[in-house]
């Protein structure tokens, strides 16, 4: 019988989540409020000029509790354009917020693979790393890509 020896500096999807659980987390939780905010305002900017009546409360999305906060904030056309503003403003920074994380995790997520590759090659006798050096290569090319990308 053989069994298999879990190498314990593999790496997997699951692996490199357990290491960024947290910058992940904080990245998935971001993304879906800018997809909210996304949400509305495509809902507003198709109803916007779906017709010539409009009732500024009918312009977001049919979210009662959405609807619930934006009764007491939305009276007539200038605190509707107060909340559009709101809305656009929450939504660029919200953008801004996520791809910087989103280019953070990368960056580690790169740098952390990369340090284990490499520690692995240092373990490597002499003979074996004349072998392995065209993987290295390749490493240190992918590496220079990425800053070059950054």
């Amino acid at each position: 019988m053989f069994v298999e020896k879990k190498d314990e500096n593999k790496i997997t999807i699951g692996s490199l989540f357990f290491r960024f659980k947290g910058r992940v987390s904080f990245h998935f939780f971001f993304t879906m409020v800018l997809m909210f905010f996304r949400a509305t305002l495509n809902s507003i900017n198709s109803k916007l000029f779906e017709r010539k009546e409009i009732s500024f409360l009918d312009l977001f999305p049919d979210i009662k509790i959405l609807r619930s906060l934006l009764i007491f904030f939305i009276k007539d056309k200038k605190s509707f354009i107060f909340v559009a503003i709101f809305f656009v403003l929450s939504f660029a920074l919200l953008y801004y917020v996520c791809d910087t994380e989103e280019e953070k995790l990368m960056v580690e997520g790169n740098h952390y693979i990369k340090n284990l590759l490499l520690d692995k090659f240092r373990k490597l006798s002499f003979e074996e790393k004349k072998k392995e050096k065209d993987k290295i290569q390749t490493l240190i090319k992918n590496d220079v890509l990425n800053i070059g990308y950054y």
